[in-house]
């Protein structure tokens, strides 16, 4: 029973009017319930609608009579005007007729003291806490657009401040930080917007040059960003925990499609997908990747999971569990960028893998001269010892391949045949160069 986004405009608007009139302040709050989506997934959307409305409520009763609040997105039903909501978790406060930033300072606090104590919703207690930005007219903003745009700027600097905090805009947020601020925004709704999409790169066997696999990559397609290259967003997804929602549809797309592949006659290609820290950390990772393979029906036979040997840094006992699990049920496994982590010989005769994958930076500088060459000879000679297959990324040049193929490497990827290309390209490369 909150106003919607057009209401709330219209009463902001009107309070700024009054606000230039009358030479006072009002403070705007963009409020967001932080890890929201944590409820829909576990306890269903009903409880999440019912989190909304006890939200709601508490706010009713912590402000102040004539103050505003707003949820977008829902249907419009006034309330005598006190409260309106944003969409999705997201809440809009107005505070008009202020001297002072202390009384918006106040008020925050209040609001998430009232989060200490949990809530209750079909018998189970939920802890949740909130970030809020804030804004002030006149200081951050002489129109509506503009002091709505730095609340939600302030809100999304507490989260990356840690949550469960209100911040007040500044312009002194730097332009790199504003930029993370909205690729955080981007990220949060790409998947809702079908926005991610999958490249792959051609793996080649070395021996005779045939198409035989490929790497599946995300990459973004941003309305507002426009393409995004993996650099650029996956560390924040990392980092935020946007990667698990992100790592299950780059699965399962990738799975669906190397099943689509496989039914059409390429009934021997495999698919290579990354496996990132956060998910390696994710203890249901093991029945999610199950779950997905029995899903798009493909041969797990089909399926290799890279991961990196800085995500088994933390956990490298969990890690190598976690990995035998994963290789009795049929899955391969591939050890992406050795050399470049924290190698362990020790650790990488108990992995259960089936490839090493050697990075792009020993390929790159295997020719040069330098001692480079004897290490990448040395890593081909200890996999084949260990009954490894090898990989090798990058390759650029017919004289690194010529030296790969020389030390008896398998396989390898690169812009020298192909660099990541879309679905359609890559459809086209496996009917022009796939070998049965």
């Amino acid at each position: 029973d909150l106003p919607n986004r057009l209401q709330f405009e219209d009463r902001l608007t009107i309070e700024i009017a009054h606000a230039k009139r009358y030479k006072h302040m009002v403070a705007i709050f963009f409020m967001d319930l932080d890890d929201f989506k944590k409820v829909n997934d576990s306890l269903g959307h009903h409880a999440g609608d019912q989190l909304l409305q006890i939200v709601a409520n508490s706010l009713k009763k912590t402000l102040r009579q004539g103050d505003t609040v707003s949820r977008i997105g829902n249907k419009f039903k006034d309330n005598g005007g006190n409260i309106c909501r944003l969409g999705g978790d997201e809440f809009t406060i107005i505070l008009p007729g202020m001297t002072d930033c202390k009384q918006a300072s106040m008020i925050s606090r209040r609001i998430l003291q009232d989060f200490n104590e949990p809530v209750s919703i079909d018998g189970q207690e939920i802890y949740i806490t909130a970030s809020i930005g804030i804004s002030v007219f006149p200081n951050d903003g002489e129109d509506s657009e503009t002091i709505i745009k730095n609340a939600d700027t302030a809100m999304y600097r507490a989260k990356e401040q840690g949550k469960n905090k209100y911040m007040f805009y500044s312009p002194s947020m730097s332009e790199s930080t504003m930029e993370l601020i909205e690729m955080e925004k981007t990220l949060h709704h790409a998947l809702d917007k079908n926005e991610f999409v999958l490249y792959y790169q051609p793996i080649y066997d070395l021996k005779n040059g045939s198409l035989i696999a490929c790497e599946a990559l995300v990459r973004l397609r941003s309305a507002d960003n426009g393409f995004v290259l993996p650099e650029k967003f996956i560390p924040l997804a990392e980092e935020t925990g946007l990667i698990l929602p992100i790592g299950e549809w780059i699965l399962k797309t990738a799975c669906e499609k190397c099943k689509e592949w496989t039914s059409n006659g390429y009934d021997n290609l495999k698919v290579s997908i990354n496996l990132s820290v956060r998910q390696i950390q994710d203890k249901y990772l093991l029945s999610k990747i199950l779950k997905i393979l029995k899903e798009s029906r493909v041969d797990v036979n089909s399926v290799i999971l890279e991961i990196t040997e800085s995500s088994m840094i933390e956990n490298i006992d969990g890690t190598i569990k976690l990995l035998k699990k994963l290789r009795a049920e049929g899955i391969g496994l591939a050890l992406d960028d050795f050399g470049t982590g924290y190698s362990s010989l020790t650790y990488l005769i108990q992995l259960p893998i089936d490839t090493l994958k050697i990075d792009r930076s020993f390929v790159r500088n295997m020719t040069s001269g330098s001692d480079t060459e004897t290490i990448v000879a040395a890593i081909i000679s200890m996999a084949k010892q260990l009954n490894l297959k090898i990989i090798a990324e990058g390759v650029e040049t017919e004289e690194q391949l010529s030296f790969l193929k020389k030390h008896g490497c398998d396989k390898f990827q690169g812009y020298l045949y192909s660099p990541p290309v879309s679905e359609d390209e890559f459809f086209k490369l496996l009917e022009r160069d796939y070998k049965k």
